[in-house]
């Protein structure tokens, strides 16, 4: 049972299994994936 939530669980993770683009990066790099900080600007209200 348990491992049949977790396959389904991976399967629901990658949003477009058809047009998937495997990522690579250096170890530590949170499997490849880089996060973008922005700043809010509250005057535009974003």
């Amino acid at each position: 049972m348990y491992f049949c939530s977790l396959g389904c669980l991976a399967d629901c993770y990658n949003l477009d299994v058809n047009h998937s683009i495997p990522l690579n990066g250096p170890k530590g790099s949170l499997f490849g994936y880089s996060v973008y900080f922005t700043n809010i600007d509250s005057r535009r209200g974003c």
